[in-house]
């Protein structure tokens, strides 16, 4: 369970300290509240990490060679804040498109001495690919 006790008595005491800082406003309410507030942040914070550890951890000995090791690094900087540092380039829809033109062109030796009508589906394959897009 992601959620523990401990974690729950800390955010129903930081709860408590907000009313009670409402209630007075008090800068000394205010201030315990504030702290009360980054603690609670801070468990959630290492309690997620830790969890996120565990669960790699987990995997990458079910699967147990170095390529997973180098695959986990990339899922953590994927889940990472800064993702620039993941590399990772998604494919545009114009190659997409421009690939599978590529593929289903009636110059391809696939093509060459077919009928007519069976370039025909060709075209309507990829007028509905296009139209999908």
């Amino acid at each position: 369970m992601f959620w523990e006790a401990e974690i729950e008595k800390e955010r129903q005491n930081k709860k408590q300290l907000f009313l009670k800082w409402l209630n007075t406003k008090d800068d000394n309410d205010k201030i315990q509240y504030k702290k009360a507030q980054a603690k609670v942040r801070r468990m959630v914070t290492n309690h997620r990490n830790e969890f996120w550890d565990k669960k790699c951890l987990e995997i990458q000995l079910y699967l147990g060679s170095k390529q997973s090791s180098e695959s986990w690094k990339l899922i953590k900087n994927i889940r990472s804040s800064n993702s620039d540092k993941s590399q990772l380039n998604l494919i545009s829809a114009d190659t997409w498109e421009k690939y599978y033109y590529k593929l289903l062109v009636e110059d391809r030796k696939e093509f060459l001495g077919k009928n007519e009508r069976d370039w025909k589906k060709v075209q309507i394959m990829l007028l509905k690919l296009i139209a999908i897009q």
